[in-house]
Parts: C-alpha cells; sequence; structure tokens
C-alpha cells in the first residue's frame, strides 16, 4: 500500500506538467519529457507491500526487487549496522552511507526518519510519509532531468496507524558538498568572485529547470543544494546539482510567479550575489517587479520566524538546552551559513574586491559609536583644516612648483613585468608604484623581483601594502607580512602605503578599530628604516571625515596621507562634486596633512574607466547583465588621455599633491595600455610619455584663463613651455616666439590662419629661452 492511491495519484496527476508561466526563460538544459519516456519511468519502479520479515510496503526500483538484492533491501533496518556502513548526518534524521549491492564502484544513502507521533502518523497514513513524498518527488524530478540523484525507493513500517519505521533509500553522489560548505570555501580558501558568479549561475539554472518541471521545494536552503566541484580550464567550476530534503515540496502544473519567489526566498546567499543570481535564474534578464516584491516579503515572514523562534517555542528551546550535554552531538554535512561581514572576493576581471552585500545590509555592521566619534574629530578639528584649506586655496597656482616626480603609474606583478619594463624605459626616471597583496602570497617573490629591476632601472619605487579581510581579522599575520615586505624591499624603495581604501567594507573595513588595526607595527618600522616614508590612512573617493577619527589615532606613524581621489567619476576633471572640483579636493587633502603636520598629500589612485571594456570596467561589478547599456560615466581612450594630464596639472600646479600615481600602466577596463588585445599602447600611454618628457626639469611659474582657454605655464635653464587646452572646441591666437606646437601625443600641429583650434586635449607651445 505504501503510498498507495493518495499519493501516487498526484504523481500520475502531474506527469505532463506544462509549465507555461509567463516569465523570460531560456531553456538550460532538456526538462521536457514526452509521455512514452514518462510512463516507462514510472513503469521502472514497483508497489510493495508485506516486503521481508518485517513486512514493509513501499515503492523501489524494479531492478533492487531481483534476488540476493531484494533479500538484502528487505533487512534495511539492519544495513545501517553492517560494517561497511558510515553515519555521514545526524540530527532529527540518520543518514547512511552503504555499498551499492548492484554496483561495488557505487554507494548509496539510506535516510532513516526520526519515529514521528501518533497524530502526525495517522496524517503520514492519510497523506503519505515524508519518505514516501520525498521519493515521490524525486522520481518525478528524475523522469523530467532535473536536479536529484537517482531514487531507489522507500520502504516504511506501519503499526495499525502509528509510523514505526520508514527509510528514504537513493543514489549517493561522492565528493559533493551543499551550497553553503562551498560559499565557505570560496570566502576562506579561493576568494575568488569569478568562481563564486560561476557558483550562482549553476545553482539558479539548476533551481530554474527544478521550478519550470513543477516543483516547489518548500525548504530551499543553501543546505538542501548538493554539488560537485571539480576542476576545469577556468581554474574550478560545479555541475551535478541535487536538492534534498524533498518532502516538504509540492508539485504543480506551473509555478506562479509568487511560487517560485517564495522558494528563492528560503536562499541566505550575500545580498549582492542574490541579486545577480536572480538576473541568472530569468535566463540574464531583469528581474520582474512582481517577483521582487513577493520575494521580499516571503525573506522578512522568514526572518522574522528564525529570530522569533526561541520565543514562540520556550519549552522546546528550555528543553533543548538541559539536555544539551546528554544527547549525541549532531553530525552536519553543512559547513553552515557564511559569516557575511568577514566574506571578501576578489574580482580579477577589474583587479580590485567584489561588492559582497547591497549598502542596506552593510548598515547592519556601521555602529553607531564610529558615527559619533567621526562627527566629534571632525568638529574637534574642523576649523583648524579649514583654516589651512583657505591659505592653500589662496596659494593656489601663485607658488612656484618644480614638475619632477609630479605624475606616475602603477606597474601590476604579473606574466607581463617584461613587457611593463621595456615600456617604461620610454619613460627614464619615472616614478612608479608597485602593489604587494597579502592575498596573492605566490607573488610576493615575484614583487621583490620587480621591485629590484624598477630600481635599477631607474625609477623612484613606492609599495602599496594592499590588504583583505583576512588581514584586517588576524592582524599578527598582517603585521608579519608587512615586516616581510618591507625587509625585503626597503633597499629599493622610498615610500610605503600601508592599508588600501580604508574606507571600503569591500577592502575589509567595518569600522575605524578596523581601520587603526592594519597599523600596528608600523612604529618599529619607522624606528627600523627612519629613511623611508610611512603614507596612511588611503582615503578612496572624496570622503575626507575619515580623516580626522583615523589620524586622531594613528597620525604619529603616518609621514604623509595618500588619497584615491576620483572625481566621483562625474566626468571631467573640471567639474563639480557639490562645491568641490579636482582642485578644491586636492586642496582639501593638502589642508588636513598640514592640520597634522605630515609631509604632504599624494593621490596614490586616479583613473576613468574606459568604453566598451565590458567586465573589465572598474564599475563593472563582476556580472553584467547581456541587455543593459553600459554606463554613462566610461570615456573612450582619448578623453581619458586628456583627463589624466588635465588632473595631473591641476593637483601639481596648485601644489596640493607631491604625486599623482595613474591606476595602473596595464590594464583592459582603464589601463595606459590595453594588455587585452596584443599590448596595445593607448593614447593615454603616449600622452603620459609627452607630459614626463617636457615638463620634467621644468617649473611651474603660472595660470592664466584668457580666449576661452587654459594656459600652464613652465619654465627651464634652456626653454619655456605652455600648456594650453579648453573645456570645449574653441580657436585661440598663438602667442608670439612659439617655436613649435605638438599635440599631447607629440605630434606637430600645424596652424591654420594664424589661428589654433584646440579642445579638451593639451597642446604643447614651445619657446627656446632668448628667442
Amino acid at each position: 500500500m505504501a503510498l498507495g492511491t493518495s499519493a501516487h495519484s498526484c504523481l500520475r496527476e502531474h506527469s505532463l506538467l506544462s509549465c507555461a508561466v509567463n516569465i523570460p526563460a531560456r531553456q538550460f538544459m532538456s526538462t521536457a519529457a514526452d509521455s512514452s519516456s514518462l510512463q516507462a519511468q514510472a513503469s521502472d519502479y514497483q508497489n510493495v507491500t508485506d516486503f521481508g520479515p518485517a513486512r514493509l510496503e513501499g515503492r523501489v526500483l524494479n531492478r533492487y526487487l531481483e534476488g540476493s538484492v531484494q533479500s538484502w533491501l528487505e533487512n534495511i533496518s539492519a544495513l545501517a549496522q553492517q560494517p561497511d556502513s558510515e553515519l555521514i548526518y545526524r540530527m532529527r534524521n540518520r543518514i547512511y552511507r552503504v555499498a551499492d549491492p548492484l554496483n561495488a564502484d557505487e554507494q548509496l544513502c539510506i535516510k532513516a526518519f526520526k519515529r514521528p507521533r501518533r497524530l502526525r502518523s495517522l496524517w503520514y497514513r492519510r497523506r503519505g510519509s515524508k519518505a514516501a513524498r520525498a521519493h515521490q518527488y524525486a522520481e518525478h524530478l528524475y523522469a523530467r532531468g532535473a536536479g536529484v540523484t537517482e531514487p531507489i525507493g522507500y520502504l516504511e513500517r506501519y503499526e495499525g496507524n502509528r509510523l514505526m519505521e520508514s527509510y528514504l533509500v537513493s543514489r549517493l553522489l561522492p565528493e559533493t558538498s551543499d551550497l553553503y560548505t562551498e560559499m565557505n570555501f570560496l570566502f576562506n580558501q579561493r576568494p575568488n568572485a569569478d568562481d563564486f558568479v560561476r557558483l550562482m549561475r549553476v545553482t539558479a539554472e539548476a533551481c530554474r529547470v527544478m521550478h519550470d518541471a513543477g516543483f516547489k521545494h518548500n525548504d530551499l536552503g543553501p543546505q538542501n543544494i548538493l554539488l560537485r566541484r571539480y576542476a576545469s580550464n577556468d581554474g574550478i567550476d560545479w555541475g551535478e546539482v541535487s536538492f534534498i530534503d524533498l518532502n516538504r515540496g509540492a508539485l504543480k502544473t506551473e509555478l506562479t510567479l509568487k511560487d517560485r519567489a517564495e522558494d528563492l526566498a528560503r536562499l541566505r546567499i550575500p545580498s549582492h550575489f542574490m541579486g545577480i543570481f536572480r538576473q541568472i535564474y530569468f535566463g540574464d534578464q531583469a528581474v520582474p517587479a512582481a517577483f521582487s516584491r513577493h520575494e521580499q516579503r516571503k525573506r522578512q515572514r522568514i526572518m522574522w520566524h528564525y529570530h522569533s523562534r526561541k520565543w514562540r517555542h520556550p519549552i522546546r528551546t528550555l528543553r533543548k538546552a538541559l539536555a544539551a550535554d546528554s544527547v549525541p552531538k549532531n553530525l552536519e554535512i553543512s559547513s553552515g551559513k557564511p559569516d557575511e561581514q568577514n566574506a571578501w572576493l576578489w574580482d580579477p576581471w577589474s583587479a580590485q574586491p567584489s561588492v559582497v552585500l547591497k549598502g542596506k545590509d552593510r548598515k547592519r555592521y556601521r555602529t553607531t559609536s564610529d558615527l559619533i566619534t567621526t562627527v566629534v574629530s571632525n568638529l574637534r578639528h574642523g576649523l583648524r583644516i579649514r583654516r589651512h584649506y583657505k591659505a592653500r586655496q589662496a596659494q593656489a597656482y601663485q607658488q612656484p612648483v618644480t614638475m619632477d616626480n609630479r605624475l606616475g603609474v602603477c606597474v601590476e606583478v604579473d606574466g607581463q613585468i617584461d613587457q611593463q619594463l621595456k615600456l617604461l624605459r620610454q619613460t627614464p626616471g619615472l616614478r612608479v608604484l608597485v602593489r604587494v597583496y597579502y592575498h596573492r602570497p605566490e607573488l610576493r617573490t615575484a614583487c621583490y623581483e620587480a621591485i629590484q629591476r624598477l630600481h635599477k632601472q631607474g625609477h623612484p619605487v613606492a609599495v602599496g601594502l594592499i590588504q583583505s579581510r583576512r588581514a584586517v581579522i588576524q592582524p599578527e599575520q598582517w603585521q608579519a607580512f608587512v615586516q616581510d615586505v618591507v625587509r625585503q624591499t626597503h633597499a629599493h624603495v622610498h615610500l610605503y602605503e600601508v592599508g588600501h581604501a580604508v574606507n571600503r567594507a569591500k577592502w575589509g573595513f567595518w569600522t575605524l578599530d578596523d581601520m587603526q588595526r592594519i597599523w600596528q607595527g608600523i612604529a618599529e618600522l619607522r624606528q627600523s628604516y627612519p629613511e623611508h616614508q610611512f603614507l596612511g590612512p588611503a582615503i578612496n573617493d572624496f570622503e575626507f571625515h575619515y580623516y580626522p577619527p583615523l589620524l586622531d589615532r594613528t597620525a604619529h606613524l603616518v609621514d604623509a596621507l595618500p588619497g584615491h581621489l576620483y572625481v566621483d567619476r562625474r566626468g571631467a576633471p573640471e567639474n563639480f562634486q557639490g562645491r568641490f572640483s579636482t582642485l578644491e579636493k586636492c586642496l582639501y587633502g593638502k589642508a588636513v596633512a598640514d592640520a597634522w603636520g605630515k609631509r604632504g598629500f599624494y593621490v596614490t589612485e586616479i583613473n576613468w574607466p574606459l568604453k566598451d571594456t565590458g567586465l573589465y570596467s572598474p564599475i563593472a561589478g563582476t556580472y553584467m547583465r547581456p541587455d543593459l547599456k553600459e554606463s554613462e560615466l566610461h570615456v573612450d581612450e582619448h578623453t581619458s588621455a586628456a583627463y589624466m594630464i588635465r588632473f595631473a596639472l591641476i593637483a601639481a600646479c596648485s601644489g596640493a599633491v607631491e604625486t599623482t600615481y595613474w591606476w595602473r600602466l596595464a590594464h583592459h577596463g582603464f589601463g595606459l595600455v590595453d594588455d587585452l588585445n596584443g599590448w596595445r599602447e593607448r593614447p593615454g600611454w603616449k600622452a603620459l610619455v609627452q607630459f614626463h618628457k617636457h615638463l620634467s626639469g621644468l617649473q611651474f611659474t603660472h595660470r592664466e584663463e584668457k580666449q576661452g582657454a587654459i594656459w600652464w605655464h613652465f619654465e627651464g635653464p634652456q626653454r619655456s613651455v605652455t600648456l594650453v587646452h579648453g573645456l570645449k572646441a574653441a580657436e585661440i591666437d598663438p602667442p608670439e616666439g612659439v617655436e613649435r606646437m605638438e599635440d599631447q601625443y607629440g605630434t606637430t600641429v600645424e596652424v591654420s590662419g594664424n589661428r589654433l583650434a584646440i579642445d579638451g586635449s593639451v597642446t604643447y607651445l614651445f619657446s627656446e629661452k632668448g628667442s
């Protein structure tokens, strides 16, 4: 009788499901089967009653009802005690791994369900037990190519209406783990965002197949999604997704958006990647608004249910607490939900950490005390900073500035370091900054060798010490890393930037304490290497309100301040963010340095994202939907080159910035060289070569605005150079005494009719002294 007329009539009713829900779809794998194949699948199983000495009933795959195999299965209650069986899971129910009697190379999984109470047994007798329903749904999904391992059968024993024993048998998929465990593996051992997106894709597509087969899981937590990890051309990949704990599910002729949303709402995946998961589920298209509303409501109810459990069931909670030492310890397969606060992933496409949590979720880990501390510190130091800012503002462009070492470039140590060193021979003496990553220990020796080669080639070298979240929570290991880098490189380096973007959660920082922690041990290094400068804290974007509270803690450890001073990526460097353009931001950074008596302000990262670079763009965010247009913040290569030179002019000639380092020399998404398409020198590299070649050794004298253009004047012992550009297209009269003119790439410019056409690109006007 086993499943009898009730449950298996349901299976027959849904044997030919039509999933016509009107949502964007993509055929990930074959989920449809014709009626003959489904009938053949159903005929592979047989209902059994009075099975074996225990008089079991249920439903079993036919080939396990033959000869000695049937005798083996008849004694299922004793199989767990066999020498070759292994207990692999123990909570309410138990799961055993046993050898497959039909194939010595494979194994089966036997799930022994806990005996239910009498009332629930009566309900199971009428509607089907957990084992009966789980097998029914597995049989249904397996017939349609959805994600389950081969169901072997289920067997159970009733005494009257009391369920005494209940077993579910399925094929064991070896070397699998659940989605929680795989997420933890990536966060803790292989922090690669591209791998994480690949994991989301495999899982989302499998969920879509399951739903398109007309099955709603109703307990779709990551612990109930098994996958197999394997090596691939991309490093690692996943496959053979298998859904388990199916007994709470439901078969429907078609799943509505609400059904799908309620199922996926149970997935506890970090919110940024959950957003990617949803888009992949809908065929890499936009998520329907109705789906998002249903999911949000269901997720809120689930979280309330989870957090209120101890209040709703106080007696059960107390009983468990009192019996904690007297019951066997749980044996679990899953490693549990990842620690979102310490989750950290590196995006290899854009060469930066990936966002893991959305903004509203990040707020949970910010503290009110930090907010108060920041406000108080800015109030304490605000007037002093303002005085220095006003003084610097009055002096901007009014003082002579030596142009040596004002524009540098960041060099990434990778498989193309030889090409980069060869290219840098075009710019002798150019300052370079090399990043050494805590999370990439395999590259450290190569970094040390590259630093030595750059120094030998005549480049002043700075080093950026780049942390991960693990470095922040393991300060002793971070200190050992910093000490090793300084010890190995100090003979070839003049400046160290300690920590990176300390105001960004994706770089590993949540609190002021986190930000301060990476500076432990620096005092001893400064004593050991007094001739070196140590820069910090490095603030990303124009969020300078972080400087005062951090300098209250670290001012005695730093020599100068660094900033990653993007213009909020609002276009031209002259554009304003509120009342601040690049000029005002640089002056403010310099004012903060002055207020604490530091040696200066450095811009250690700046670039503009380039058009048509896809995931390599620094604002792409690990995943891009094919149907989305590229952000308007991207610029073409010539515009990026012009912006770089104009930013460097503003930063240096205002007297605010010691050195600006362009991030970076070679990268497809924002580099001066496109390293993806045949090592192609972009206009930006040619513009930097021109800037370095003609302004090194000169002194800025003054700046003026006339004829709709901006003029930058430089003097040297032998020559005078003027750089001129507009903020829009215009024509100007070249001044007298100009002997030749070149554009920002070094190409000679011819004047037509004594009028010079200019635009946002820089034109060089050369005059020899005495002419």
